[in-house]
């Protein structure tokens, strides 16, 4: 049962891993991250009762052990002294179970590689999956962005008509072309037909001049949701995820390489003083996660519970070595 739910455990938390390293795919709430993360957490307990009733087992079989050790001692002794059943005839009754024990035991202390690379990924992965739930739309614009999205709008790339607005720089390069932004005006389908319609902001590559391309956001069903310029920047969009992702990915390689082979193995016997605790972290951890999982917080309240969060699997592993 233990074993079952420990796998369950890390199998769901790498679902909401593979869904948190891409929270721009879903809109709050977040039920595509949120689900795994529950399960994970579910199965966690699950694993902790599971794994505390059978240390009870275990102990009590201890201690019915000791009380007849001795017993059983001075009968093995005696077998053996008196060339009986103990070396052949009978002496399955009392070998087999004896190399069956000892057979059990070793398999339980064989360091198993995969769950070494599971459990030192799954560290690495977490903390970057929670760091990229800052990257993204904050607050309003987030709000305004969902709500677009949710109508069927999406963004379109259209020509400019006007410019309208003096171009101000926005101190970004792209390909050593300086980005700009202005105050533009562009012909939009409606549903009851086209017209102009002002857009603030409008960042081209280049001075912005009629003809111009732009990227727009809108929902076409819906024109009071407005018009705004759909480009993201770099803490937006997926730039800035692809190096937390790399880094995630170096992190893990390097947890792996820093465990011993006898890690994996350890951290599946539960010792209350140690896994209580470090369970205790990952779910405050997994807590900060609900307000941006949730709703549209804005973009200082965003990063602060992503970097708090993207810290507990690190302290998890330092209570770890420091229990140990």
């Amino acid at each position: 049962m233990t074993r079952t739910t420990g796998w369950l455990t890390l199998l769901c938390a790498y679902g909401a891993i593979v869904m948190g390293l891409a929270p721009w795919l879903f809109l709050p709430p977040k039920a595509e991250l949120l689900a795994p993360l529950c399960a994970a957490v579910l199965f966690a307990c699950c694993w902790v009762f599971s794994s505390w009733t059978a240390e009870r087992r275990r102990a009590a079989e201890r201690r019915y052990e000791k009380s007849r050790g001795a017993d059983m001692l001075r009968s093995v002794e005696k077998t053996w002294s008196t060339g009986g059943a103990g070396r052949n005839g009978r002496a399955g009754s009392t070998d087999k179970p004896r190399r069956a024990v000892a057979a059990r035991r070793t398999r339980q202390r064989r360091p198993s590689r995969v769950l070494r690379w599971v459990i030192g990924f799954a560290i690495a992965l977490s903390s970057g999956a929670a760091l990229c739930q800052g990257v993204g739309p904050d607050g309003e614009q987030a709000a305004w962005r969902a709500e677009v999205l949710k109508s069927g709008g999406g963004s379109y790339r259209v020509p400019i008509d006007r410019v309208t607005g003096t171009p101000v720089g926005t101190g970004v390069s792209i390909n050593d072309v300086k980005q700009y932004a202005a105050r533009v005006v562009v012909t939009l389908d409606f549903p009851h037909g086209s017209r102009a319609v002002t857009v603030e902001g409008a960042r081209t590559a280049g001075p912005p001049k009629a003809g111009k391309p732009v990227h727009v956001l809108y929902a076409p069903g819906r024109p009071a949701l407005g018009v705004r310029d759909s480009r993201e920047g770099f803490f937006d969009g997926r730039v800035f995820a692809f190096f937390i992702w790399a880094g995630a990915v170096v992190a893990g390689c390097f947890t792996v390489g820093c465990m011993e082979p006898g890690d994996a193995a350890w951290l599946r016997q539960f010792r209350p003083g140690v896994h209580l605790p470090a369970f205790g972290i990952l779910i405050c951890g997994a807590a900060l996660l609900l307000p941006l999982a949730l709703g549209f917080p804005t973009t200082a309240e965003g990063w602060l519970l992503a970097v708090g969060a993207a810290s507990t699997p690190w302290l998890a592993v330092a209570w770890v070595k420091k229990a140990s």
